[in-house]
């Protein structure tokens, strides 16, 4: 774990909640070079909010109702990151999507944990230790703690570059199949070199056009590894309905459309229903 100092810790904790926002597939996914580790600019989505809640009591941590294994042991290592030695308790989850869609559901059922755990001894935890907290009990984690868009080294929980804030942009999307869990072992992304920099190009200089062209090439070549049942119609109805790009998830089957943020009123939702996809949503960022 890490080697700096725990923080004092309140000895009289209160029942602590927080919610955290989870994102809709990848801007872009691959690796920092052919044999660089994998790396990921992920898509914020507001509308995605897990709420994760903590009492805290003397003894074991459990939960009164099905809740991530996942989620228990980041709470646990938090206990023990923050020094509240003896202390467990309860934890109750409420999710927006099942882990597995591409919706960043799992690493915010941990990063919840933590940060419940932390605020109800009164710490905060700086992003760098949650996401210390959460790589060991998920193997690849998503940089929800990071309140900033980044350019983000999956398997190791950092940051490689900060990058600015997106350009405004409206999605529609949806579900094209079953959960698939990430599996941390899986490296097996192309370079993603050339992409990363088109996206942080496109982000620096507030290009909506260029990012969703930058996401929708990501997309496709990641149709090689992990294909998206939805993948043609989605497509032929981006092309169609005037979308600027798509937006998949690399490692689940969350597919969506990117478009101007004054384009309300085209019934997107509806077509992609029709289509099949499920959990549809719609936001503007």
């Amino acid at each position: 774990m890490n080697q700096n100092p725990a923080p004092s810790v309140n000895l009289n904790p209160s029942p602590a909640a927080v919610e955290i926002s989870g994102h809709f597939g990848e801007l872009a996914q691959g690796r920092l070079g052919p044999e660089g580790p994998v790396a990921l600019v992920t898509l914020p989505c507001p509308v995605l909010v897990t709420r994760v809640g903590y009492t805290p009591l003397r003894g074991p941590l459990d939960a009164a109702e099905p809740v991530s294994r996942k989620a228990l042991a980041a709470a646990r290592l938090t206990l023990a990151e923050i020094g509240a030695a003896g202390w467990g308790g309860s934890l109750a989850i409420t999710r927006p999507a099942v882990p597995g869609l591409g919706l960043g559901s799992s690493t915010a059922e941990s990063l919840g944990a933590v940060r419940a755990v932390a605020r109800a001894f009164a710490t905060r935890l700086p992003p760098e230790r949650e996401a210390a907290l959460c790589l060991p009990v998920e193997g690849a984690i998503d940089p929800l703690m990071w309140p900033a868009p980044a350019l983000f080294a999956s398997r190791q929980g950092r940051v490689v570059a900060p990058l600015g804030p997106l350009p405004a942009m409206r999605v529609v999307g949806g579900i094209a199949g079953p959960p698939q869990p990430t599996d941390p072992e899986d490296t097996g992304f192309p370079d993603g070199t050339a992409l990363f920099r088109a996206v942080a190009a496109a982000i620096e200089a507030g290009d909506l056009p260029a990012l969703a062209t930058a996401a929708e090439a990501s997309a496709a070549a990641n149709q090689a590894r992990n294909p998206n049942p939805a993948w043609d119609a989605v497509r032929a109805l981006a092309r169609r309905r005037g979308a600027l790009g798509i937006v998949v998830s690399h490692t689940g089957p969350a597919i969506g459309l990117i478009k101007a943020p004054d384009t309300a009123g085209d019934h997107l939702s509806a077509a992609l229903k029709e289509l099949g996809l499920q959990g549809v949503l719609e936001y503007c960022l």
